[in-house]
């Protein structure tokens, strides 16, 4: 920015390499020439045909307009329904054809164990078992019959009660006590 600026034929300063640039003022000094003084208009007010075309929109354009858009909302707002309805659909069946295959699979999985136990549970594959193990059937068989105390109280199925049998044995210690 050493170097000074310089102007032109014009009047703009500029330099070459310190980024001035510009217009300089004019010299006070020097004399303005005389302005004409300015004619005066006067305005006479009436009516132009053209300002009668130049209304923007009618009210009843207007209200139109904001039916129109009202109704796009509406349109936009069931669209949307409608799509995140199609959607909730999509993953419900989804959902659904998951549960189906796990109720097949376990089904499978059912009928594999019956199968298991139907043979797993015949007399003769217990006895075949029992060989290889070195087990025998008993050559004697002996009966053991028991009594039930008179205070024993049985269920309706014929299953001891215990909660029968300790009031019935506690009812016979109090009678006995006295």
């Amino acid at each position: 920015m050493a170097q000074a600026a310089r102007r032109n034929s014009y009047g703009s300063v500029y330099a070459t390499r310190g980024g001035v640039y510009g217009t300089s003022a004019r010299q006070l000094s020097q004399e303005a020439p005389q302005q004409q003084p300015r004619e005066r208009y006067t305005v006479i007010p009436g009516q132009n045909k053209s300002a009668e075309r130049a209304v923007a929109l009618s009210p009843v354009a207007i209200r139109g307009f904001k039916f129109a858009l009202a109704a796009l909302a509406a349109l936009a707002l069931i669209c949307s329904v409608r799509v995140f309805l199609s959607v909730s659909t999509v993953q419900a069946l989804e959902a659904s054809a998951s549960l189906q295959t796990q109720i097949e699979e376990a089904r499978a999985a059912g009928n594999d164990l019956e199968i298991r136990h139907a043979v797993l549970s015949n007399p003769s594959s217990i006895q075949k078992k029992a060989t290889r193990l070195g087990m025998s059937a008993p050559k004697t068989t002996e009966r053991i019959t028991v009594a039930l105390p008179a205070s024993t109280q049985l269920n309706a199925a014929g299953s001891i009660s215990v909660s029968a049998t300790l009031k019935s044995v506690q009812n016979s210690a109090l009678g006995s006590s006295k």
